[in-house]
């Protein structure tokens, strides 16, 4: 294998794995609004991604030696990942943990929404009636 195609094999490995940062941030940002089928979605895209930069790797393994057992190391971390990830989402689907009740029991959200309604009434009060709530006394 001549060495512009490892560069290119390299670049497309590089870019493999920006773009698994990527899903990785997007769904950082999306643990607010989780959908769970979202979710798995995303869980599969980045195991087809990791199988996908496995598969090129492997027809330049001879090539790059070293480089290969790094990445495959960090492949096997990415697996991991994403086993504990689909073991989190089985949990949250399953109403376990704090995440799993918001997402699965409706009261536990009615009680959210209102909580919060009561302390935007409440700060709005405040800026209305200072004095009801904040009281300076001098000896």
């Amino acid at each position: 294998m001549e060495e512009g195609e490892i560069r290119e094999k390299i670049q497309q490995f590089s870019q493999s794995i920006e773009s698994l940062q990527a899903i990785l941030q997007k769904i950082n940002r999306e643990m607010d609004k989780f959908d769970i089928q979202s979710y798995n979605k995303q869980i599969q895209v980045i195991g087809e991604t990791g199988r996908t930069v496995q598969d090129v790797l492997k027809q330049t393994s001879d090539s790059l030696g070293l480089g290969i057992k790094k990445f495959n190391l960090a492949m096997d971390d990415i697996s991991l990942l994403s086993e504990e990830m689909q073991q989190v989402v089985g949990k949250v689907n399953r109403g376990d943990g704090s995440i799993g009740q918001l997402m699965n029991n409706e009261a536990y959200v009615k009680n959210l929404n209102a909580t919060i309604n009561d302390v935007q009434a409440l700060i709005e009060d405040v800026k209305k009636n200072p004095k009801k709530y904040i009281h300076v006394s001098v000896f």
